[in-house]
């Protein structure tokens, strides 16, 4: 990677989905020169139980350009082995019934192909990922009927017949930019994603909406294309501009299962699964979406800095008529949406050091329609309230400071949703309410000499929900509202080419989704009650001299036993997602450029 860039909440540059912020990855372009390849090999393992927990990972990239040609190839290969906890006992590979990375090995193909045409450069960026789990291992679902928090999630062994968890995903770009075109910047892009996805198998036979032995799988295939112009306007001087432009979008994604014989799992305590059938839980939609949008960039004078847009979607759904797994017929139909977005900064430099800035933006997201599908009750019709697409207002302020040996930012945030969205549970459907969200953000790093560095940042929000039950506002649980969060670092270069860094994390206490849930005399999702931890971490790198870099790492370095806010939360309602975290994890990586 080259540098990744984190755009705080919505723009009128991106549609569908983007509602809180986009981050933008961009990879390195290689050296002018001959070709550079570099070699990467690690290694890691649990400190507790060496010989058990061990992983790895080998990557081999080469990049070169010649003349107008330039390019990237790579592939990587790793296997992730056991998680053991703080007391030196077995994770399970599933800890919180949503997939899990231990047993995993994956495989990354990477591939990016860029010619200079003219005064620009046209591009191809190829990708292919695949990962699967492959456990023998569940987590103890006995250990639910025990009192909540009063024993670990422990293993079980014997998984047989079920299909690997793992994802398969491939990505396919093709950029042209760089060219200006009277007297405009010009950028084109089109690109093609197939991504696969298959959950863990459970039983579902308590869900009326299910009432089978199942494992479910997502497939979706996505395409579109992206045009950026960027024009000066000279009327308003040498600083404005506007970016203005359009992009297309169509995806088609189903969500099918295979069902199980239950009467082979009960025998076998619910670790054989053979298939009988396969049947359809999401059936395929088809989203389109086509936006048109300007944004607009204009220093007025030299110490305030204006950026305003707007954006017109035009979204649309299919759904097909489908029978869920219990047999409720759903008719289908076309969901039409047509919002107009509007977004609103600026900047005002006090002085060489310190800016202060403010902001109101807007985003728009289509629902996880199928997660409101598959379970949706007799009757119901895409045109349903809880199939309704989502719009976010979001205002932020704030101040950033930058002195020779100090930076430091504060800002305060609230977003708004007439129609927000929030699960009621496990193998629950989606609520849909109004809702609010609000918080606080600080960063300060120091250099107190060439040496040393020291820093932290803190997070804390909070949010509501309204109950039309009750005609009032209530919070929102902790898988959506996650505690005060703190982090704190000290860097060293102890010796020229030699760094040492100690971090710390603190996750702090959060029990307003308990005190103020809606049913006080039930405990519902994330409603319940979450305490505070703190975990340390080390990371050492050292150039040896020209024959390449040791990198050195240890996770959790104190091998503290913590169970992180997930699963406290108990996901799936009791002690079998009440996961202990890693304990100390040792990780050694060399790399080496030739």
């Amino acid at each position: 990677l080259e540098r990744v860039v984190v755009h705080r909440a919505a723009t009128a540059l991106y549609g569908d989905g983007p509602t809180g912020g986009v981050t933008t990855i961009l990879t390195r372009a290689p050296a002018p020169g001959r070709p550079r390849l570099t070699r990467s090999v690690a290694g890691e393992a649990a400190a507790s139980r060496f010989g058990d927990g061990l992983g790895g990972r080998f990557s081999q990239t080469v990049a070169g350009s010649a003349g107008a040609f330039d390019f990237t190839l790579g592939g990587t290969v790793s296997r992730v082995g056991d998680f053991y906890d703080a007391e030196g006992d077995l994770i399970p590979s599933d800890p919180h019934g949503q997939g899990g990375l231990a047993e995993t090995t994956s495989h990354d193909l990477f591939a990016k192909l860029g010619y200079g045409v003219g005064a620009g450069r046209l591009q191809l960026m190829l990708n292919r990922f695949r990962s699967a789990q492959e456990t023998e291992n569940v987590s103890d679902p006995a250990l639910n009927r025990t009192e909540p928090y009063s024993r670990k999630a422990r293993p079980l062994f014997g998984l047989t017949g079920a299909e690997d968890q793992g994802t398969e995903n491939t990505v396919a770009s093709l950029d042209y930019g760089g060219a200006t075109v009277l007297g405009s910047r010009l950028h084109a892009q089109g690109f093609f994603r197939d991504y696969r996805t298959v959950f863990s198998p459970y039983d579902a036979r308590s869900v009326p909406s299910r009432a089978v032995v199942m494992q479910s799988w997502l497939e979706s295939e996505r395409f579109g294309g992206r045009l950026e112009v960027e024009a000066p306007l000279a009327p308003l001087g040498g600083d404005a501009s506007v970016l203005w432009g359009a992009d297309y979008s169509r995806e088609k994604t189903s969500q099918p299962v295979h069902v199980y014989d239950p009467a082979e799992y009960d025998r076998s305590g619910g670790m054989v699964f053979v298939k009988t059938e396969e049947r359809v839980w999401v059936p395929v939609i088809r989203p389109t979406s086509l936006g048109l949008f300007a944004q607009l960039a204009f220093r007025p004078f030299g110490a305030l800095q204006l950026r305003g847009g707007v954006r017109h979607e035009r979204a649309r759904m299919e759904v097909p008529d489908f029978v869920t797994l219990n047999g409720n017929p759903i008719r289908g139909g076309e969901l039409r949406f047509d919002p107009t977005l509007f977004n609103l900064g600026a900047v005002v430099s006090a002085g060489d050091a310190v800016s202060l800035y403010g902001s109101f933006s807007q985003g728009f997201s289509l629902t996880d329609i199928g997660l409101a599908l598959r379970d949706a009750p007799a009757g119901a019709t895409p045109q349903s309230p809880e199939m309704q697409a989502q719009e976010v207002d979001q205002y932020e302020v704030g101040v950033r400071g930058a002195w020779r040996p100090v930076q430091t930012s504060l800002s305060a945030f609230r977003t708004s949703s007439e129609l927000g969205t929030t699960s009621a549970g496990y193998n629950q459907p989606v609520v849909r309410a109004p809702e609010r969200v609000y918080g606080v953000e600080a960063t300060l790093d120091v250099q107190p000499s060439s040496a040393w560095g020291v820093g932290g940042t803190l997070s804390w929000t909070e949010g509501e929900s309204f109950v039309a039950r009750d005609s009032a506002w209530h919070a929102l649980n902790s898988f959506r509202v996650q505690p005060l969060k703190a982090t704190a670092y000290a860097r060293h270069e102890t010796l020229p080419g030699w760094s040492n860094r100690l971090q710390v994390l603190y996750s702090g206490d959060r029990d307003r989704a308990f005190d103020d849930r809606p049913n006080p005399g039930v405990v519902g999702f994330g409603e319940r009650p979450v305490e505070s931890y703190w975990v340390a971490d080390y990371v050492a790198s050292v150039e040896l001299g020209g024959r390449g870099r040791l990198d050195v790492g240890v996770q959790n370095l104190l091998n503290r036993q913590y169970f992180t806010v997930v699963s406290q939360l108990l996901r799936s309602g009791g002690n079998s997602s009440y996961t202990a975290a890693r304990g100390r994890t040792v990780s050694v990586g060399y790399t080496v450029t030739y």
